[in-house]
C-alpha cells in the first residue's frame, strides 16, 4: 500500500467515515483507560529526575514531533531547534510539570504552541542551561530515529499530497496532520489545537475532500 494511503487513513474509499471514527473513539477510550495507570507513574519518574524515562519519552515522540514541526514549519533546521527547546522545557519544568492529558497530547500541543510563538516574534528563543543541555544532548545520541524531513518519500503522489496540505489554511493542514497524519483522536486534536470537535471534524472532511481527486487519480494508475 503505498504510504500515501496510509498517511491519510489506509485504504480510504470516500464514503462516510463515521462507522471507523465511532471505532476509533471506541478503541481510544479503552487504550486511555488501560494506560492512565502507566502515564502515571511516567511522569512521577520524570518529575523525579528519571533520565532513562526522559530518554524513553524523547525517543518515542522525537520523530513524529520533528515531522509534525517541519510540516507546520516548512523549515526542518528550525522544526528541529523548536523540538529541541520543548524537551529542554519538559526537562528544566520536570518538578512542576502539571499534565492533565497524555504525555503525547502535551508535546503536540507544545511544539504547536512554539510555532505559534515563532511566528509572533519571527524567532524562536532558546532557553537552556548546561544540565538540561547535557540531559537533551543524552537523549539525542541515545535516539536512533533519523530526521523525519530526510525521510520523506519524494514520489510524485507524496509531492503532490505535500503541496496540497501546504496550501491548506492553517488550522485545516494542523488539523489534517494530527488526525491523518499522526493518528491522534479528534478530541485530542481539539485539546492541541484549542478548537471544538466539530471543528476538527469539519477541517478533517474538507481536507479528505481536497485530496479525494488525487488518490482517484492513483488508484487509476
Amino acid at each position: 500500500m503505498s504510504s500515501t494511503l496510509v498517511w491519510f487513513g489506509g485504504a480510504w474509499d470516500g464514503a462516510d467515515d463515521t462507522p471507523r471514527v465511532r471505532r476509533q473513539r471506541i478503541l481510544a477510550e479503552h487504550e486511555a483507560h488501560s494506560s492512565s495507570t502507566e502515564e502515571s507513574h511516567r511522569l512521577d519518574a520524570l518529575r523525579a529526575g528519571d533520565e532513562r524515562v526522559f530518554h524513553a519519552i524523547y525517543a518515542e515522540y522525537s520523530t513524529t514531533l520533528w515531522e509534525f514541526t517541519a510540516y507546520l514549519t516548512g523549515d526542518p533546521e528550525l522544526a528541529r531547534d523548536i523540538v529541541q527547546d520543548v524537551f529542554v522545557s519538559l526537562w528544566t519544568r520536570r518538578t512542576t510539570l502539571d499534565i492533565h492529558e497524555t504525555m503525547r497530547v502535551y508535546l503536540f500541543r507544545a511544539v504547536r504552541n512554539h510555532v505559534s510563538k515563532q511566528r509572533r516574534h519571527a524567532a524562536v528563543v532558546r532557553k537552556t542551561t548546561p544540565d538540561a543541555t547535557e540531559v537533551i544532548s543524552g537523549a539525542m545520541t541515545s535516539s536512533t530515529a533519523a530526521d523525519p524531513v530526510n525521510a520523506l518519500d519524494m514520489a510524485s503522489l507524496e509531492q503532490a499530497v505535500d503541496a496540497i496540505i501546504h496550501d491548506m489554511p492553517a488550522a485545516r493542514r494542523t488539523a489534517a496532520l494530527l488526525r491523518l497524519r499522526h493518528g491522534l483522536s479528534d478530541t485530542e486534536a481539539a485539546s492541541i489545537m484549542g478548537v471544538s470537535v466539530e471543528a476538527v471534524r469539519m477541517h478533517v472532511s474538507r481536507a479528505r475532500a481536497a485530496l479525494r481527486p488525487l488518490v482517484e487519480q492513483f488508484r487509476e494508475q
